[in-house]
């Protein structure tokens, strides 16, 4: 009797998937949402459905922090369009975004400290936080994806840049102010001396 076949060529493929997985964290199917209990860490981004931004950490400049931001994805140079933790940037590469199931998207770093946070404690049931094909990153009810409505969107929160579809100007039903401003440096995406807005 001679010696047994291998039958599944899959058994030949798992290793190499594990090493792959384990050895290059950021090697990883392109994704354009995080679920309820999902994270992204500093390896790891959100692509838009048909590829047009991306959303995940970046340095700029010579910084040696590191922001969440969105940019252009087929741009040769990185454009960043948006900045969540402009106010607070983490020292290091130890960031992870998680969406928790109570609604709250949340920045960490490796010991828990806050950076940034996004949505209301129970304001969705399946919560699901999406980066859009326009640059929106939004957070939303999965059972209900298409009703345009959101607990949270960055195009309300913008930073210095406008993108098709933002609005300016003062929002008559919570009275947030959506001004865009510009950055202190190319090293620092933080909030600098001139904005530009709609007076009410």
């Amino acid at each position: 009797m001679g010696e047994p076949v291998l039958s599944c060529p899959l058994l030949l493929v798992l290793p190499l998937l594990f090493f792959f997985s384990t050895t290059f964290p950021c090697f990883t199917i392109a994704q354009d949402s995080i679920a309820a209990g999902q994270f992204i860490n500093d390896t790891q981004t959100l692509t838009s459905t048909e590829g047009r931004f991306e959303l995940g950490f970046f340095t700029p400049g010579r910084s040696k922090h590191r922001y969440l931001g969105i940019w252009y994805k087929r741009v040769p140079n990185r454009t960043v369009v948006w900045v969540a933790n402009r106010l607070r940037p983490l020292p290091g590469s130890t960031g992870v975004l998680t969406m928790f199931p109570n609604g709250t998207l949340v920045l960490t770093d490796a010991s828990s400290a806050v950076y940034w946070s996004a949505g209301t404690a129970g304001a969705t049931v399946n919560p699901l936080a999406r980066l859009l094909d326009d640059g929106n990153f939004v957070l939303l009810d999965a059972g209900r994806p298409d009703t345009g409505s959101y607990a949270y969107q960055s195009f309300e929160d913008p930073a210095d840049t406008m993108l098709p579809g933002m609005r300016l100007g003062v929002d008559l039903r919570t009275g947030h102010s959506r001004n865009i401003t510009m950055w202190r440096s190319e090293d620092d995406p933080g909030p600098g001396v001139f904005s530009f807005g709609i007076d009410p």
